[in-house]
């Protein structure tokens, strides 16, 4: 009876021995396939000068508005995959806070992107990135416009909105900037948070537009009102 049982069993096994070895051979195949490309993706991503690219709400405009007025644009600048935004995903809380080495200033210096290192959340926050940089010319210097992401302690992560007007050495008509200034302030003033007011500042000799956890709807528009100057 124990014989008969597991001839019974092993006769109704309708896998032939060699497709079940083709199915074995396939699956370590497969295994090995996904660890070589996770090794090359975190390699890559640690290669990329900016910790891995995120791409964020709204890419898709602020890529077509850097098109349209012969711009640059990157993604993002930093690491912008790691910081407690990566791992909790914008829930708002304290306890999450984990203040890393972004190596903020360094990413910067590789991608060719000024920033107020030593102004207001610049300087204090931590895990510092930059996401959707846009950066156009003007008939005096250039417009970089972008969104930066930091934490603090109290309040964890917060993404800001910047306009950064910066004039060439040595212009001396400078009515095209400060109209300029006006519009973009103006912009930024429409999709403000109530929390927190639009500040303007000259660093370093750039106007600094910086208008923080403004309301999703204005990151499109942040874009969009260099299409108006």
């Amino acid at each position: 009876m124990v014989c008969n049982y597991y001839v019974h069993y092993t006769t109704n096994d309708s896998m032939p021995t060699w497709l079940q070895v083709l199915s074995d051979i396939l699956i370590v195949v497969a295994v090995v396939g996904g660890l070589i490309a996770a090794v090359f993706g975190v390699r890559a991503a640690r290669r990329s000068g900016g910790g891995g690219v995120r791409v964020a709400n709204g890419a898709k405009k602020a890529k077509g508005v850097a098109r349209q007025l012969g711009g640059r644009f990157l993604y993002s600048v930093g690491n912008a995959l790691s910081g407690s935004y990566a791992q909790v995903q914008d829930r708002h809380a304290a306890f999450h806070f984990v203040p890393l080495k972004d190596r903020f200033e360094e990413y910067c210096f590789r991608q060719k992107v000024w920033v107020p290192l030593g102004y207001g959340p610049f300087a204090s926050g931590s895990n510092r990135y930059l996401l959707n940089y846009v950066e156009v010319p003007r008939p005096y210097g250039h417009i970089a416009a972008y969104e930066f992401r930091y934490d603090d302690p109290s309040v964890d992560w917060h993404l800001a909105v910047v306009y950064d007007i910066a004039v060439d050495e040595g212009q001396t008509d400078t009515s095209v900037a400060h109209a300029d200034r006006a519009a973009l302030v103006d912009a930024a003033q429409k999709h403000a948070s109530r929390y927190y007011p639009v500040t303007v500042e000259n660093v370093e000799g750039h106007d600094i537009i910086m208008s923080i956890d403004c309301m999703p709807a204005g990151i499109n528009a942040h874009y969009a009102a260099l299409l108006d100057l």
